[in-house]
């Protein structure tokens, strides 16, 4: 599965025209030819693909596909409040490079979410937050942040 993903990650990336600066073609992010340490940016963007497939296979059944660049988040969370929910997701994996591995998973990080008193969330605000509760409860997540993104406590 990593073999076929690294192979795209690679392909995009080679596709991509070397002009200063340019669109990462995985996540939309601006990175600069000679400045940019490519196998960097082919990791990330690898650790991007990975997070989307694995929140395709154990995220919600009827959930949308995990947005990799901001324009998509903020479209997604425009749809509603399950919209706005994985649009944050996907901002605090972002913010933590697309480490699936270390960030909590989509229903901890919810019912995290939904603890918060306060929440300035980067895409705006849960219209029925008390909806999204009867799925995922709501109990405190260390490191979490009331602009929806996590960070490991040391």
């Amino acid at each position: 599965m990593s073999g076929l993903i690294a192979t795209e990650v690679h392909r995009r990336l080679l596709g991509a025209k070397l002009v200063r600066p340019a669109r990462d073609p995985v996540t939309g992010g601006l990175w600069v030819g000679g400045f940019t340490d490519h196998e960097t940016l082919e990791r990330f963007d690898r650790r991007a693909l990975l997070a989307q497939e694995y929140f395709r296979e154990y995220g919600p059944p009827n959930a949308p596909p995990l947005p990799l660049n901001r324009e998509d988040m903020s479209c997604l969370a425009k749809t509603g409040d399950f919209g706005l929910a994985v649009a944050c997701f996907a901002f605090s994996l972002e913010r933590n490079d697309w480490d699936s591995d270390r960030h909590p998973r989509y229903q901890q990080y919810m019912a995290g979410l939904l603890s918060l008193p306060r929440l300035r969330l980067p895409f705006g605000a849960f219209r029925e937050p008390e909806r999204l509760c009867c799925y995922y409860g709501a109990y405190p997540l260390r490191g979490l942040h009331g602009n929806g993104v996590w960070e490991p406590v040391h």
